[in-house]
């Protein structure tokens, strides 16, 4: 085979890998398999992505809010075996494992995003969309702060925009 159709051909088998994964990722409900995904999408993400460090100093302020929607679906859960019991509150199994499972599902979706781009597996207009969502994620602190001076909303997306733009 010629050089480019081994490469046209690396990139249609890593593509659909990808599709693979997503699509576990979406349809099971073992939270077994959705494990064995996440382990092996860090050992990919860890061998290939040269930006994850930079990528996980971003997931640091989302992480709070993924682990505060865990909470939540392990305390809005009350069906099934109760694990623990607090004032009004249970904490049951299934919720417990329903709580992982959406945060593993999550972290995955996050995990497989960085290795289409560490991949350049859309070099098309989707890669500079994915450029610019980076760059919105990064943002985040930056908005935080934005909220706190209280300023007005026309101005807020304003210099959020401006942010942005300067950091394509």
């Amino acid at each position: 085979m010629k050089k480019i159709e081994k490469q046209f051909l690396i990139k249609i088998l890593k593509t659909l890998l990808l599709l693979i994964a997503v699509l576990i990722n979406i349809f099971f409900n073992d939270i077994k398999i959705i494990g064995s995904i996440t382990v092996v999408l860090v050992i990919v993400n860890l061998l290939y992505n040269k930006f994850l460090i930079k990528n996980l100093k971003m997931l640091r302020v989302l992480l709070i809010f993924y682990i505060f929607t865990i909470i939540f679906q392990i305390l809005l859960n009350q069906n099934g075996e109760v694990l623990y019991k607090v004032h009004k509150w249970y904490i049951t199994k299934e919720g417990a494992i329903q709580g992982l499972l959406n945060f593993l599902r999550v972290i995955n979706l996050l995990l497989l995003s960085w290795i289409a781009t560490s991949f350049n597996i859309f070099e098309t207009r989707l890669n500079k969309y994915s450029r610019i969502i980076e760059n919105v994620i990064s943002l985040i602190p930056e908005v935080i702060d934005l909220f706190k001076k209280k300023m007005k909303i026309k101005w807020f997306f304003r210099d959020v925009l401006k942010k942005v733009k300067n950091k394509i």
